[in-house]
């Protein structure tokens, strides 16, 4: 998503941004167990299997009453909404909001309503950030495969 926004605002065009630019919609695929490492990063304290056929959705939003004069970060201008289909033929995701710092305890763990968590806008883009990097495996993939066995 940083990739996403530093793009949108790049004026002269670059190899890193140009197939980025213009995409409206980037997806991954993956199995229940994608789903349940994705709400565990995020900070979701309650353990939930997903449904086969469902899908978890991020949204990034850009908040259109941003003041770019008013020396604001990126969580002023940007957010992401979180979105579950409990199964494929769910047609109106469920909205689970943003786990607080703390994380989100589940009020319904048979499926993921997240009722009571904060953040009815969405989460800050540097909540994102702090949890990637708390899972992101260190060193990184390419140095680890540069190393001999």
């Amino acid at each position: 998503m940083a990739l996403k926004i530093k793009c949108s605002k790049q004026v002269t065009p670059t190899k890193e941004c140009d197939a980025i630019k213009s995409q409206k919609f980037y997806g991954y695929s993956g199995h229940d167990i994608t789903q349940i490492s994705l709400f565990l990063g995020l900070g979701y304290q309650t353990f939930y299997v997903p449904n086969v056929g469902s899908a978890t959705v991020l949204e990034l939003w850009e908040n259109v009453d941003f003041n770019k004069t008013a020396g604001l970060t990126l969580d002023d201008q940007y957010y992401v909404k979180i979105y579950h289909y409990e199964h494929s033929n769910v047609t109106k995701p469920t909205y689970i909001g943003c786990p607080g710092p703390k994380g989100c305890p589940l009020s319904n763990v048979t499926k993921p309503t997240y009722i009571g968590c904060p953040g009815p806008k969405g989460c800050p883009l540097s909540y994102l950030s702090t949890k990637a990097e708390l899972i992101r495996p260190t060193p990184n993939l390419k140095s680890l495969c540069q190393q001999p066995l």
